[in-house]
């Protein structure tokens, strides 16, 4: 026999724990930031954005140039990161904005040339629930793949059934569109795990639904 389990939650956790240093051009950053902050002066990026990796020569002083209580990871490789920006720093790593000045990055960044390499820290959102490992497609509809992290303009890789199982290799939150993305195994391509706002789920990991349907058979062999 197969069970359905429905769980509703109050809120949904994107915990901001991993500082990630970066190299973005003045354009890109004036055209990911949005255009007005959050409570408290802070400005995130709402979509993943494309950060590539800073030159050996800046490590260093990048670290200098963290908050203090922050660990850093510095880019090796071009990676798509999203969460608030602490930092913009300059071609020598001096810093040029930071969270607590009070303005906007904007004023900053209109006076450089739009192919003028800045630096950026950024305290990367993480989602708390969803980790890598095996999921199973629980929505009636099955699920969509799509080739990016974003749906918007995504291209459609493939439709997945319910109850098909994926191994989910990296997971995104993406506020923008109040989503969790799942990049998955095969076909190699993005799905939605979940609605961040209804809290509807596209997908649940798999020792999830197994501990589930264990909890449920107990319940029925104390009846």
């Amino acid at each position: 026999m197969e069970y359905f389990l429905a769980v509703v939650e109050d809120v949904v956790q994107e915990d901001a724990t991993q500082l990630i240093a970066g190299r973005m051009t003045a354009a890109d950053l004036l055209r990911f930031l949005p255009g007005s902050c959050d409570p408290g002066n802070v400005w995130h990026f709402t979509e993943p954005v494309l950060l590539g990796p800073p030159p050996v020569a800046l490590h260093k002083p990048l670290e200098r140039s963290k908050p203090l209580e922050y660990d850093l990871y510095v880019l090796e490789d071009e990676e798509c990161f999203n969460g608030h920006v602490h930092r913009i720093l300059d071609s020598e790593a001096g810093i040029m904005w930071k969270s607590d000045s009070g303005d906007s990055p904007a004023q900053i960044l209109d006076t450089l040339d739009e192919e003028a390499e800045v630096f950026v820290l950024v305290e990367e959102w993480l989602p708390e629930k969803d980790v890598e490992g095996e999921y199973k497609i629980t929505g009636n509809g099955g699920a969509t793949v799509g080739s990016t992290v974003v749906t918007k303009g995504q291209t459609l890789v493939g439709n997945l059934d319910k109850g098909t199982i994926v191994n989910v290799l990296e997971i995104r939150a993406v506020p923008k569109e109040k989503r969790i993305r799942g990049r998955i195994e095969n076909p190699d391509g993005w799905i939605s795990l979940e609605n961040t706002e209804s809290k509807f789920r596209w997908a649940v990991p798999k020792h999830t639904v197994r501990n589930m349907v264990k909890a449920l058979d107990k319940r029925k062999e104390g009846t």
